[in-house]
């Protein structure tokens, strides 16, 4: 093996010193000065700084420009930084300037620090500037001008709405509730109190926010209302929300259907008008879970039946006592009437009838 102290490319060297593998031509999230970027090639992120698998973030060359995009099952693209024509970069004393060949792209550095670039895990292009003391400094080289932190698709996590860098619940708080950054990897984020069901389409409803749009707006109905466009959501389980493009007239528009919802952005757009419907579910106060009605009904009926042979042992017992209050007061009558028809005897005729024994 051996290191170039220079470019950092670590090579493979055999018996006949030569290099069969070389660092350089295998990219992973670390682009270094002089390493070629050859056309449909990936620099790809990593999960997490702690967890270097593959993440969902990658940068290729197309043609004249460098196309950064995440990947969600299907590659779309979020930001393209133009670099033709030895394109420069210049950071505190520094120049990065890129080449553009047959062969792909490369790029030097002009300075006195050295730099090399890495795609971050939330998708950032950054230049580190490594300074005498060790310390990195960090620009950022894809952020953009109009829109700045908020191009990235991670920047305010899941359903968070982005502005100049600040962000935002993207509604009502009973729908949405805020994340800490350890849930779910993001610094920033928010999630559904009651999440979306398939089985529950009829409680599915949607809030709508103004002036705000999605990255990579692709649309996926063209001509229509904005009525139309939120319909057109919510009677497709899979679609989380509703983007609509329009030039100032609601009933002639675009609509992109997106099947997952990562940051939000405010428009900044001259030439369009965008607003969102994001499709929340509302909650039910009536359902029951199928374990809860396997408990439940049991011992509902198990109550019904317990209840129903209690009223029979009710009734039976009352009969039971009246009956025995009716022969009782049957007797005391037929004493009373023997008590009234007996005679009295004096004790003269006492002696007499029984010859005085």
């Amino acid at each position: 093996m051996s290191l170039d102290v220079n470019t950092g490319n670590l090579k493979l060297v055999d018996a006949k010193d030569k290099f069969p593998w070389q660092s350089l031509r295998f990219p992973t999230n670390t682009w270094l000065p002089g390493q070629r970027l050859r056309l449909h090639t990936h620099l790809t992120s990593t999960v997490r700084a702690s967890n270097l698998s593959t993440g969902m973030f990658f940068i290729t060359l197309l043609q004249t420009n460098l196309g950064l995009y995440v990947n969600l099952g299907t590659p779309r693209r979020y930001q393209s930084m133009g670099i033709q024509g030895g394109k420069k970069f210049k950071f505190s004393g520094n120049r990065i300037v890129f080449h553009v060949s047959n062969n792909g792209m490369h790029y030097k550095t002009h300075g006195p620090h050295f730099l090399y670039l890495r795609l971050e895990p939330n998708g950032q292009l950054n230049v580190y500037r490594i300074a005498p003391d060790g310390e990195p400094e960090i620009f950022h080289l894809a952020e953009d001008k109009k829109y700045g932190k908020c191009i990235y698709p991670t920047n305010c996590g899941n359903y968070g709405v982005c502005s100049d860098d600040i962000c935002s619940c993207p509604g009502d708080s009973i729908y949405f509730k805020q994340l800490n950054g350890m849930e779910n990897g993001f610094g920033f984020s928010y999630a559904e109190i009651t999440p979306l069901s398939c089985q529950d389409m009829k409680l599915h409803t949607c809030i709508k926010l103004d002036g705000v749009t999605y990255f990579g707006f692709v649309p996926h109905l063209n001509n229509i209302t904005d009525v139309e466009c939120k319909t057109a959501c919510l009677r497709n389980c899979s679609c989380k929300a509703a983007f609509f493009q329009y030039g100032g007239n609601l009933s002639l528009g675009n609509c992109f259907l997106p099947t997952e919802l990562y940051s939000l952005r405010r428009s900044k757009e001259m030439d369009f008008q965008y607003d969102a419907f994001i499709k929340v579910q509302m909650p039910s106060h009536k359902k029951k879970s199928p374990q809860l009605l396997l408990v439940t009904l049991p011992v509902s009926a198990f109550l019904v039946l317990f209840i129903g042979a209690s009223c029979r042992y009710i009734r039976w017992r009352n009969k039971k006592i009246t009956q025995v209050h009716r022969r009782e007061n049957s007797n005391d009558e037929s004493s009373l009437h023997v008590t009234n028809i007996l005679r009295k005897f004096s004790l003269e005729d006492l002696r007499s009838a029984t010859q005085n024994f």
